[in-house]
Parts: C-alpha cells; structure tokens; sequence
C-alpha cells in the first residue's frame, strides 16, 4: 500500500491520505484506551 502510494506523482496527495489514516488509526486507539479506562 505504502509502496503504491510512492508511485504516484502527486506526493502531496500520498501524504494527505498517509496523515488521514494515522490519525483516524490515532483516535480509535484513544478512544479504546479512554473506553478501557472509563470501563474500568
């Protein structure tokens, strides 16, 4: 995935869509963590 993201021109779109994903993936696991806690 990373590798193809490379191969397009358009840097700026790959980092666009890297920094989405790393920060969707960044709230679920807080989210999880605050749940665990809260539950706990």
């Amino acid at each position: 995935l990373i590798f193809e993201f490379n191969n397009v021109h358009s840097s700026g779109m790959s980092i666009f869509v890297h920094t989405v994903i790393v920060f969707r993936l960044l709230t679920i696991f807080l989210t999880a963590i605050g749940a665990h806690i809260y539950a706990g």
